[in-house]
């Protein structure tokens, strides 16, 4: 039986984790990005092809994935790794679905959860601890939620997609804290200026070692085939920088909470479910949630939980394991250049640099963003160096 090809959009890091992922599985990957010098251009598991890109020619890159999977002998698994990718797969995903298999849910339920301030309503509505969350367009919008309003709290885009739009309010940052009404007025008259809306979101205490993410697979099915979760430790710059270490930490609890929501709303796919953990409360508070692959999820299978070929497998060829895929080991993942900065700055600067590198050397099956032992030409042939 021909096994479908596996098509990958944007072989950054995410994109060469599916491609590691699939590929010593038999599995045939192509890789389709915008720009030649990807890491994934120069690695062996993958055939690399130059296309137009999800975020400024949608419309070509459709036309161009539909000619290609119309070259397969049977239809091809497309992946998304971008969020800018899962805008343009909603888009695009009636003419997209008669010629391929999409890893995304449809429209609606997809709106609900990339969507942060609806993503809260229905967080609420199952019972599940989030932050205060408001979503606003206008200064009219603001004043009338002025009792609403949770101080402190930080100010980011409703839709992950939307941020380059925000970069100038944000200060070139993913999301600003703002103490007060007078701080947070200021971030949103810019805002709005520039036609964008703001989502409001309370502020959870705690340092960047108290965000913890629940990755997992949900069958067609309609249950959970994998799940793993990990604990970020390091991240680049402070405040709202880049993840550079993450670790697998076993908590059942947490991760049997993920499964259950997403299951009780008839998810089906991969998602990446992110927490923060109140310090003072124990409460771990859902922050946001990824309906595709993201930079950490090739730890999970040095853990032992390949979602990548759980999705495959699934879609693909209808197999799923008899019991969920859960870790079998320590696993930790690292962004190597960003966790050099971090120590570095922290050794002059701060007082955690040496827990930062003891933390990177602690014994696990170790994950990297770019680099691989079996497949070194991705940080090895680039232009730019990698991590």
């Amino acid at each position: 039986m021909t096994r479908p090809t596996a098509f990958v959009l944007n072989m950054y890091a995410t994109g060469l984790g599916i491609a590691r992922n699939l590929a010593p599985h038999g599995v045939h990957v192509v890789g389709i990005s915008s720009q030649e010098d990807v890491p994934g251009a120069h690695s062996r598991y993958c055939r690399a092809l130059t296309g137009p890109d999800s975020a400024h020619a949608p419309e070509e890159l459709a036309e161009f994935l539909i000619g290609l999977a119309r070259l397969e002998p049977v239809q091809p698994i497309l992946f998304a790794t971008r969020d800018a990718d899962v805008e343009f797969i909603d888009r695009f995903r009636e003419p997209l679905e008669a010629e391929m298999i999409l890893t995304q849910p449809a429209h609606e339920l997809l709106d609900a959860l990339v969507n942060k301030a609806r993503l809260a309503e229905l967080a609420e509505r199952h019972g599940v601890d989030s932050p205060v969350t408001l979503s606003l367009s206008s200064a009219e919008e603001l004043e009338q939620n002025a009792g609403r309003l949770p101080f402190p709290a930080v100010v980011k885009p409703v839709y992950a997609a939307e941020l380059p739009g925000l970069r100038d309010a944000l200060n070139g940052q993913k999301g600003l804290r703002v103490d007060d009404r007078a701080a947070l007025d200021a971030v949103a008259a810019k805002a709005f200026a520039a036609g964008s809306r703001v989502l409001v979101q309370e502020w959870v205490d705690g340092e960047a070692d108290e965000f913890y993410i629940v990755g997992l697979y949900i069958g067609a099915a309609g249950r959970c085939l994998g799940a793993f979760t990990s604990r970020k430790l390091v991240q680049y710059p402070p405040g709202f920088g880049l993840g550079c270490l993450y670790r697998t930490v076993d908590l059942p609890e947490l991760r049997d909470s993920a499964v259950a929501f997403l299951e009780g709303i008839g998810y089906r796919g991969l998602a990446e479910v992110e927490y923060k953990r109140d310090p003072e409360s124990g409460r771990f508070r859902l922050i946001e949630i990824n309906t595709r692959h993201w930079d950490q999820h090739p730890m999970g299978t040095a853990a032992g939980v390949n979602l990548s070929l759980l999705a495959y497998r699934d879609l693909a060829e209808g197999a799923a394991p008899d019991e969920p895929c859960y870790p079998r080991r320590r696993s930790s993942w690292i962004r190597g250049l960003g966790l050099l900065r971090a120590i570095k700055a922290e050794l002059r600067h701060g007082s955690q640099g040496m827990l930062m590198a003891r933390r990177a050397l602690s014994p696990s099956r170790r994950a990297y963003a770019l680099w691989s032992w079996s497949d070194p030409m991705p940080v090895l042939r680039r232009r730019k160096p990698g991590a």
